[in-house]
């Protein structure tokens, strides 16, 4: 189980749409300052004409413009599938494993140190990943609003 939340986990790294070391080569190939911010403000700002708020001024160049209005929708897009994708197959995993290292930890803390250091392990490797994604979404939702 663990060798398949690797993989999973390096499979993120692919995803163009969050901040990974090959958004950020797409995005300098392309010369956008900060195509992932741009393209949530314009996804923002579409979203609050079809609600018939109020629009935001956009500043952001022609040339990144026309990017954005290209990688905004695709962004948006894959976004809801990858929190699907999370939410289905993710939380899933990431919710066993953390009863096992718990499950491991309480079993191993009376008779088995390697059991109890393993589950101890598994259950602080687990805990750590929900926090800083839990962390990381609340702060990039501020940062949207703010914008």
């Amino acid at each position: 189980m663990i060798t398949f939340l690797l993989y999973y986990t390096i499979t993120w790294q692919f995803l163009l749409f969050i901040k990974t070391d090959l958004y950020f080569v797409i995005s300098n190939i392309l010369g956008c300052q900060n195509l992932y911010l741009d393209s949530w403000t314009y996804i923002v700002n579409k979203l609050r004409s079809v609600l018939k708020k109020q629009k935001k001024e956009l500043n952001i160049p022609k040339k990144e413009l026309k990017i954005v209005k290209i990688y905004a929708p695709l962004m948006f897009i894959a976004t809801i599938f990858a929190l699907g994708f999370f939410v289905f197959l993710g939380l899933p995993i990431l919710s066993a494993l953390l009863i096992e290292g718990l499950t491991l930890t309480i079993s191993g803390f009376e008779s088995n140190l390697a059991l109890f250091t393993e589950g101890l392990t598994l259950t602080l490797v687990m805990s750590v990943q929900i926090i800083a994604f839990a962390y990381f979404v609340i702060k990039n939702i501020k940062k949207i609003k703010r914008k």
